[in-house]
């Protein structure tokens, strides 16, 4: 079998768990005798003629999804849309307009939500409609959670076949039995192992640093904040709340860093389920997520869970999980029951069904 995958242009200089997904998944693939090429940004409609399924990736960016769907399918492929999608444009609202905040406080959050979902999908009708026919043009679809599929249904009611494949993690390097040291920036800062909280992520408005560090201001240990920056002045306004920024991470110093942090949080606007959250419980971490999206479906009652826009929510989730620490069986739960070999499994078998 041959199959091309593809993904935005920039998947690899502005990477995400889109592109971890993509590379991951195509080496369990080529483990198990699949042929697989990969490749990032727009794509001749030839180029996908010499290949028995076409995997595009994220609906996150539906534009470009959707110009190349169209070629795999005029091409005469079987297509393949692993989606990592949730519809957050009402959280957003909330959380960044002046307008949609006072509309909160006068209705109460759950009111303020609905309306924001509801002025979000007038508002943003192309996008939408953009989703719907990438889902309506895929032979199948590929949410990383049943929770996510509930989600695509919404938006498209008559959802053709779905194909869950959870997310995963390489068991072999994030392996808590692993021996690292201290990683080189906490040495450098006096920060201790097993005495800070680490939130590693792309420093973005949608992962919500700031609104978090400044909840946490005050906080009795270090905030440590690690990954590519979008904005400067994100990492400016989380630092002058006392968090400290140690930069983009990787290799052992990334997995060092988990192994040292005693809770990973992520209080993004939503995740699907963020592979970070997976990897640090792999390392041992106690997990603090956000309460949107599909990390309770991978989690459950082994994770705090806090709202993207509630400060409270955040400092109850954060002392919660450092009281608690990391549940005792979580890591290896984690590692046994999300690995990539097992979403590439059942990948290949979605594959097969077409």
């Amino acid at each position: 079998m041959r199959v091309l995958f593809v993904n935005r242009a920039d998947a690899d200089t502005r990477p995400g768990g889109d592109t971890v997904q993509m590379h991951e998944t195509a080496k369990g693939l080529r483990r198990m005798g699949v042929e697989v090429e990969e490749r990032l940004g727009p794509q001749s409609e030839e180029a996908y003629g010499g290949y028995d399924v076409v995997h595009l990736f994220n609906l996150q960016t539906p534009e470009f999804t959707l110009v190349e769907a169209e070629k795999a399918k005029s091409a005469g492929r079987k297509l393949a849309v692993s989606t990592i999608y949730w519809d957050f444009s009402g959280e957003l609202l909330l959380a960044q307009s002046a307008r949609w905040a006072r509309i909160a406080s006068l209705t109460g959050r759950p009111a303020a939500l609905w309306a924001a979902r509801k002025w979000s999908a007038k508002h943003a009708a192309e996008p939408r409609r953009q989703v719907s026919r990438i889902i309506e043009l895929a032979d199948v679809l590929l949410p990383n959670s049943q929770e996510e599929a509930v989600h695509l249904r919404r938006l498209t009611p008559s959802l053709r076949t779905v194909a869950v494949v959870p997310n995963g993690i390489d068991a072999d390097r994030f392996d808590p039995t692993r021996v690292l040291d201290l990683p080189k920036w906490a040495k450098d800062r006096g920060v201790e192992s097993g005495a800070y909280l680490l939130v590693a992520a792309r420093v973005d408005p949608h992962k919500n640093q700031v609104t978090f560090c400044r909840a946490l201001r005050g906080f009795s240990s270090p905030i440590v904040l690690a990954g590519q920056v979008t904005d400067a002045n994100l990492v400016r306004e989380c630092e002058e709340s006392g968090a400290i920024f140690v930069g983009s991470l990787s290799g052992d110093e990334l997995v060092a860093s988990y192994s040292h942090a005693k809770v990973h949080a992520l209080p993004s606007f939503r995740e699907t389920p963020g592979l970070a959250s997976l990897e640090a419980a792999a390392m041992g971490c106690a997990i603090v997520s956000t309460d949107v999206g599909s990390a309770r479906e991978y989690f459950g009652d082994e994770a705090d869970y806090c709202s993207p826009h509630s400060a409270d929510s955040m400092r109850i989730a954060v002392a919660s999980a450092w009281g608690a620490g990391a549940p005792v069986g979580l890591s290896a739960r984690i590692r046994e029951k999300y690995t990539w070999d097992a979403a590439a499994k059942a990948t290949l078998a979605a594959y097969e069904r077409l």
